[in-house]
């Protein structure tokens, strides 16, 4: 495989050892500001946990400010309704076009050339022991 692209925002893919990834919905570790686009790596804004020791309600949340600007932090994904960056989308379309073939786990069976009736995780973890079969010496 050459290039990973998921609209999963738990970097599972990263952990698990994927280095060429793309997060088309972007990841959850890393919060950003709405007003002046800094990112900060989610552990670092543990101002949250502090700021709401004791919330009941949702309306008694407080989010902490950007600490460069005082803006609106959110979580870096994108939320229902929001559109997909389009950095993120023009660099998932090259490595498409790129590609002289594609594993589409997940909708796609209209364009599909072969498309196999089974779960992902078994069809997967016997494709990589197939890869892992053919690469390994006689």
């Amino acid at each position: 495989m050459h290039f990973l692209i998921t609209q999963n925002v738990d970097d599972l893919h990263v952990e698990a050892g994927s280095r060429r990834v793309v997060q088309l919905h972007g990841g959850n570790r890393v919060v950003v500001c709405l007003d002046c686009g800094c990112e900060f790596a989610r552990a670092e804004v543990e101002r949250l946990a502090a700021l709401n020791l004791s919330f009941a309600e949702p309306s008694d949340f407080v989010v902490p400010p950007c600490e460069r600007c005082g803006g609106v932090l959110k979580p870096a994904v994108v939320f229902f309704g929001e559109s997909l960056p389009p950095r993120k989308v023009a660099v998932a379309m090259e490595h498409v076009d790129e590609a002289d073939a594609l594993l589409v786990a997940a909708r796609g069976d209209a364009l599909a050339s072969l498309k196999i009736d089974a779960t992902c995780g078994a069809t997967l973890s016997a494709a990589a022991d197939a890869v892992r079969s053919a690469r390994s010496p006689a």
